[in-house]
């Protein structure tokens, strides 16, 4: 199981998810976020870490210059794009893309084919937030969407609702934020430490219940 922990703003919680083997971070660079990071500050951390720990650069409708500039400068394994980027700048990212679909009550999954990026994200749809809304996905839409490609699955995750959701989305990997922190940009070591540990479990059937 692919497990990302992202929103990561300090050296302490990166090194600790390394320390957990999660297999990658996620540093926010849109500044509208409240887990947001410059970039220069992510280069920091950046230089702290294992070569295993793949890192990952989160954008929202930026500009294609400075994400191609930022991508290069950081030597980020993934650009992930949480916004309405159209098919054509996310083209030029090639391997290195990651597309976020936010799902809609009229969500077609196979919208996820014609981008055709390495890795698709699936997460709730908010009118307001880009991302961070704490919202669970429809589980079963998730799974349809494994039909169209790599899926990872966000929002609302928690310990609590993990291992739920892979048996029901069956997704390729997970990606948490909120679900594993104190308050926004500071992870809770203990919670990040349960959450991939229970992401990692064998998958046999979680007891009914578990909290969404």
């Amino acid at each position: 199981m692919f497990v990302k922990i992202c929103g990561i703003t300090n050296i302490d919680d990166a090194l600790f998810a390394a320390e957990c083997d999660a297999n990658a971070i996620g540093f926010n660079f849109y500044k509208e976020s409240k887990r947001y990071i410059s970039p220069d500050d992510a280069l920091e951390i950046i230089r702290e870490l294992p070569e295993t720990m793949r890192k990952v650069g989160v954008f929202v409708n930026a500009d294609i210059d400075m994400v191609k500039k930022t991508a290069t400068r950081l030597l980020l394994d993934f650009v992930q794009f949480h916004g309405d980027e159209p098919l054509e700048y996310v083209q030029q990212f090639g391997a290195q893309a990651i597309k976020v679909f936010r799902v809609t009550p009229v969500f077609d999954p196979s919208v996820i084919r014609t981008y055709n990026t390495p890795l698709s994200l699936i997460e709730a749809y908010d009118p307001e937030l880009y991302g961070g809304t704490g919202r669970t996905v429809d589980w079963a839409v998730a799974r349809a969407a494994n039909e169209y490609g790599k899926i990872i699955l966000a929002g609302g995750l928690t310990p609590e609702n993990i291992e739920q959701a892979i048996w029901e989305a069956d997704p390729f990997g997970v990606d948490v934020a909120g679900g594993v922190e104190q308050s926004p940009g500071k992870k809770d070591h203990a919670k990040m430490k349960e959450f991939i540990e229970k992401a990692r479990r064998p998958r046999t059937e979680p007891q009914s219940g578990a909290a969404r």
